[in-house]
């Protein structure tokens, strides 16, 4: 499931940052905040967020399935 999730990441990334970069060309964020926007900070927002995003798909992941394994089966059916 982890694959699964970094998968779909990995999908939705390359849009994702065409359009980070278009808004931040554009001068849609100057407009409203009075930020000048660069290349270097272009690239560490970008690798920050997706190193966010990865961390929070694997914790996403892992909380749930670490939690649903330490109930027995049939107390699990019980509470169905």
């Amino acid at each position: 499931m982890i694959r699964e999730g970094l998968l779909l990441l990995a999908i939705i990334w390359l849009p994702a940052v065409f359009v980070c970069l278009n808004l931040g060309y554009s001068g849609a964020l100057s407009s409203l905040l009075d930020l000048k926007f660069t290349w270097q900070e272009g690239l560490v927002a970008i690798v920050l967020t997706t190193i966010i995003m990865g961390i929070m798909i694997i914790a996403g992941i892992l909380y749930p399935a670490r939690q649903s394994a330490t109930i027995q089966p049939a107390e699990a059916l019980h509470y169905e």
